[in-house]
């Protein structure tokens, strides 16, 4: 069975207006909110906003997430490094680096088994050559990686084609993908196609929704195959996270959310 997990600052009201933001005033009660409306997991963000003070950073930070994931029985498997979306990455810079080095600390000791970083907008590689410099980048922690069993995922608005080219060469067991449907569908890609041809590439979807060439929208709103894509992930184990659109009512919109995605699963709410 996919575990459901959502996306931190969804279980919260907006920050300033912005779309991917840590909460830094209410984190410990989301535990306590995904609890209630029946989500599996929550996705730890690590964002550029306030950085340094992200809990996850410290040693006692970490010990209260800890202990807020055992009372609340809501796992953290997985921490989106959205902090990288500025194109550190794809730099000869040393810093971000020290930056994924510190958070694959922090995983290790969480037992978080996913970092998922973007490689979009600013951050954008499409090009074979450009993939093989971040893959050398990445490498040096692969040691770290492998002795922990975590995974780098890679989200991306490469096509599925691409990236099948990029991971035929570069076989280092420790990368992965983190499929995005809303962005993916947005960019104009047929998502179940891409699915089946990244197959076990694909250690984690995010969910949610767009039209062609749009932006977020309320699920079902848009022109992701929803269908398809959950008769896909049916199949498997992949976790899904709820990565969706922000604003307004967040309880009212994460219990919508989350019905719609057991609606699509035949699953039963937890209510």
């Amino acid at each position: 069975m996919n575990s459901v997990g959502i996306m931190q600052g969804r279980l919260s009201p907006q920050i300033a207006a912005m779309s991917q933001v840590f909460p830094y005033e209410s984190w410990r009660e989301e535990f306590v909110r995904a609890r209630r409306l029946g989500f599996d997991t929550i996705e730890w963000l690590y964002d550029s906003y306030r950085e340094t003070c992200n809990p996850i950073l410290t040693r006692d930070g970490r010990d209260e997430i800890r202990s807020l994931s055992r009372e609340h029985e809501i796992s953290v498997d997985s921490v989106c490094a959205h902090a990288f979306i500025d194109g550190s990455l794809i730099s000869g810079e040393s810093s971000p680096l020290r930056s994924l080095s510190s958070l694959i600390d922090a995983a290790c000791e969480l037992e978080i088994k996913r970092i998922i970083l973007p490689f979009l907008e600013t951050s954008s590689v499409t090009d074979i050559r450009q993939w093989d410099f971040v893959f050398g980048r990445l490498g040096e922690f692969d040691e770290r990686l492998r002795a922990n069993e975590i995974f780098l995922l890679l989200e991306t608005d490469a096509d599925a084609r691409i990236l099948g080219e990029v991971f035929a060469l570069q076989s280092n067991g420790t990368t992965r993908i983190c499929y995005d449907v809303g962005n993916r569908t947005a960019d104009g890609a047929g998502v179940v196609d891409e699915i089946l041809s990244l197959g076990s590439l694909i250690s984690e979807i995010h969910i949610k929704d767009r039209p062609y060439d749009g932006p977020n929208v309320d699920l079902g709103l848009g022109d992701v195959d929803f269908d398809g894509v959950f008769r896909l992930c049916s199949m498997s184990e992949v976790p899904l996270i709820l990565e969706t659109k922000v604003g307004g009512n967040w309880e009212a919109a994460a219990r919508a959310n989350i019905d719609f995605v057991h609606e699509h699963m035949e699953r039963k709410p937890i209510r």
